[in-house]
């Protein structure tokens, strides 16, 4: 139960196989085809000679600095010199995910397997928070400086880099502006995941930052200070203890920062933590110097930055690549023809090498048909499709565009046919709703998941969205019922059966992870207004049906 727990708090659940996740923490894989550490030649002096770090100072005027901190996340290559020079060995059980992984207890990795260190200069992932600080206590050691992991507080004055607002450059309602600053949860991700993985999330970021993982260090625009990749690419370990141990003088769990590829983007004076003996691939470190005075870069260091320019240059046209997949068509339009067809047209795409990926749903309650979206037409090459159709209460259609590079994200769907009015004594099936917000079909269609996070923020951060599902309902009489429902959900969630403004009843779930039966009171009023299923409360719940008895 602990593991699945824990792959539970490293997952994003968007779908309802999967229980929602509840903190931060999340994983990497980087899909540039770079072979490691081809990029640095090295003799066996240099390959355990430690790199520093491109240092940037904290405070606007450099004659009064005493803080200098890593421009960037510490790399794979840099940890690898660690490495190489102490024999470290790093546990074996990081939860990774990537673009060959996804999380599992079942399936652990280590910071230097393909899939998370591809690029010696993308940051260093799988190490934990004792990986972090014995690195930085051994370049302490070599070089005779003081470096170390920062506390909570630096990392946010550095993060914020003078600035009051949500982040570094502003606040960024829209979530537009986020990928030119930061790799975060946008576009590529969401379309990377479902061509790895089959999987595709439903909120991210309105911009595409061309990196579905974590990438090369310093690919995007930097703060006031010049630090890049401070919400984005992984997330930060810091030297600061957030929860003591119940025993002893050790630290069961230190703070982290920043934010990471998988989640959308973290207010940069957001708090949070990461146990002591966690291995993530989506969280990394970057180091602080203490030091008076002007710093000046070892020979290694200047290396390192001429073969990361490299590196960037590589990384730069693979994000191009991601950055220009298509758009799904607009203006989708059905028209009924003879013989139970239907014809879909839609505006094209201007891009020669664009073809049409055709998706449908069927909702029919006399065979309690669910809710799945199937591809029934791929390769098309005009801008119509003509289906033809069995007897169907409603169907529903949604085109996506595709090129050699992804596929679009999914466009809407648009529906022909009505949508069944229920009645007292029917059995209504949750995935025959007619509208909804932020619930979600499960992989099988046959059941609805109410997401306590639909946009898949921090802990730190989460507002309470509250999803719903609407239904038609015709209710003759004023009359108390018993209402049924076959649900499961997390111990403590609540949600609310309206008809119209009036509150037919209030469920409280005790917590189950397989499907039960509940039964409650229930009044309702004489009206043909919708029924409407609200959660309550922020807690995931999960409905395959209900009926009144």
């Amino acid at each position: 139960m602990r593991k699945w727990l824990t792959v539970t708090r490293y997952v994003r659940a968007a779908i309802v196989s999967i229980r929602p996740g509840f903190s931060i923490a999340l994983a990497i894989a980087v899909l540039m085809p770079v072979a490691a550490f081809a990029q640095l030649p090295l003799t066996r002096d240099d390959a355990v000679t430690p790199i520093e770090p491109v240092l940037v100072p904290v405070v606007a005027n450099e004659q009064t600095v005493s803080t200098y901190m890593g421009k960037y996340e510490v790399t794979v290559a840099e940890f690898q010199r660690f490495v190489n020079a102490t024999g470290y060995k790093v546990p074996q059980h990081c939860l990774v995910f990537s673009a060959a992984r996804w999380p599992s207890p079942d399936n652990p990795g280590n910071w230097n397997d393909a899939d998370v260190a591809q690029d010696p200069f993308q940051p260093v992932v799988c190490i934990g928070v004792k990986g972090a600080m014995a690195y930085a206590a051994w370049l302490s050691a070599e070089t005779g400086k003081t470096y170390r992991l920062p506390s909570a507080s630096e990392w946010r004055y550095a993060a914020a880099a003078g600035r009051k607002g949500h982040y570094y450059f502003g606040d960024d309602a829209a979530s537009s502006q986020i990928c030119k600053y930061e790799n975060t949860e946008d576009e590529a991700s969401t379309l990377g995941i479902q061509r790895d993985h089959n999987h595709r999330y439903r909120h991210q970021a309105n911009c595409n930052d061309g990196a579905t993982y974590h990438t090369v260090v310093g690919m995007y625009r930097p703060n006031g200070f010049g630090l890049h990749d401070m919400l984005g690419n992984v997330r930060e370990i810091m030297q600061s203890c957030a929860t003591k141990a119940s025993t002893g003088n050790g630290c069961q769990h230190y703070d982290i920062s920043g934010g990471a590829w998988h989640w959308q983007a973290l207010a940069q004076q957001a708090e949070d933590t990461i146990a002591a003996d966690f291995y993530g691939s989506l969280e990394g470190f970057r180091l602080l110097l203490e030091h008076k005075g002007p710093v000046t870069p070892s020979a290694a260091t200047v290396s390192f930055q001429r073969s990361l320019k490299r590196a960037q240059r590589n990384a730069r046209q693979q994000h191009q690549l991601m950055q220009a997949t298509p758009v799904a068509p607009k203006q989708v339009v059905l028209r009924p023809l003879p013989d139970n067809r239907i014809e879909l047209t839609w505006q094209p795409l201007a891009a020669a090498d664009i073809s049409y990926s055709v998706y449908r749903q069927i909702i029919d309650p006399t065979n309690q048909q669910g809710r799945i979206t199937e591809l029934i037409a791929s390769g098309v090459t005009a801008n119509s499709y003509t289906d033809t159709l069995s007897d169907a209460t409603l169907v529903g259609y949604r085109v996506d565009a595709n090129s050699a590079t992804a596929d679009s994200l999914p466009g809407a769907m648009v529906w022909y046919g009505q949508h069944k009015v229920y009645a007292v004594q029917e059995r209504i099936q949750a995935e025959h709703y007619i509208d909804a917000q932020f619930a979600y079909s499960n992989q099988k269609g046959n059941s609805m998941h109410f997401s306590a996070n639909p946009y898949h923020l921090y802990s730190a951060q989460l507002p309470f969205l509250p999803a719903w599902l609407s239904f038609g309902f015709n209710s003759a009489s004023d009359e108390c019922r018993q209402l049924t429902l076959k649900v499961r959900g997390e111990a403590g969630a609540q949600f609310h059966v309206w008809q119209g403004n009036h509150l037919v009843a209030s469920v409280n779930l005790s917590g189950f992870d397989d499907f039960s039966l509940l039964t409650v009171d229930a009044t309702l009023v004489a009206s043909a207004q919708r029924l409407e299923i609200k959660a309550a409360n922020q807690k995931w719940f999960e409905l395959d049906w209900f009926e009144f008895s």
